[in-house]
């Protein structure tokens, strides 16, 4: 058992996963174990769920560089620039991976994602949003984040009753699936905007006040 330890910690060592600066260009790349490379991953996103992203994201990149077809490093590294606001590059790559393969739900949630609420509103396409929030629910069709992504592009369409129908979806699924109260509260606030949003559209409510105003003219969603 502590030879396999030293083993792995070796390879990893040797690609620059254990903070070594791994082969250089004039060297040859080590070959990677599949268990060394879903080590490798597993340590990238405990690294991104605490908070480090910067650290994860060296190690998604050199994971990639030595297997640049395994798709769970690519979407690791892909989730990280959307959550760092770095869209272009998580669109690069979250196109990639759903182009290659069309039963990766995670990939066509996260795309849509970013095209339903990027902060960067020149890379909002509501339209495709919906297109691939769809795909995913055909997939998986109890996942409450996916009818939350599925809202948001509804609702920068000015789709409303849609969005409200796929909202109260994702609050379904959200207490099925015991989350957190915050998010469930989260889920509500987006519900009374886009319900103020309707019935303004719908002229059942007059200008809005100070408190309506920033309810409408706020993101579709908080957070990313």
């Amino acid at each position: 058992m502590r030879s396999r330890r030293l083993s792995w910690a070796g390879l990893m060592l040797a690609i620059g996963l254990l903070g070594g600066t791994g082969p250089t260009e004039a060297q040859e790349a080590p070959v990677i174990t599949d268990q060394v490379y879903h080590r490798g991953v597993d340590s990238a996103f405990a690294l991104f769920a605490a908070g480090d992203h910067t650290e994860a994201e060296r190690r998604f990149r050199l994971l990639i560089r030595h297997r640049p077809q395994e798709r769970r490093a690519l979407f690791g590294l892909a989730t990280i620039m959307a959550e760092m606001h770095r869209y272009e590059e998580a669109i690069d790559i979250f196109e990639q991976l759903v182009e290659t393969s069309d039963r990766d739900h995670g990939s066509l949630n996260n795309l849509a994602w970013i095209y339903a609420a990027a902060e960067d509103h020149r890379l909002r396409d509501g339209q495709r949003a919906i297109d691939l929030a769809q795909e995913s629910l055909l997939l998986e069709p109890r996942q409450y984040y996916t009818w939350h992504t599925l809202a948001n592009a509804y609702h920068i369409m000015g789709r409303y009753l849609d969005a409200l129908r796929a909202l109260e979806e994702a609050i379904r699924y959200a207490r099925r699936a015991e989350v957190d109260a915050t998010l469930l509260r989260r889920y509500e606030r987006l519900r009374e905007r886009i319900q103020l949003a309707h019935r303004i559209e719908r002229g059942f409510e007059r200008a809005p006040d100070r408190r309506q105003l920033g309810l409408i003219v706020a993101m579709p969603d908080e957070d990313l």
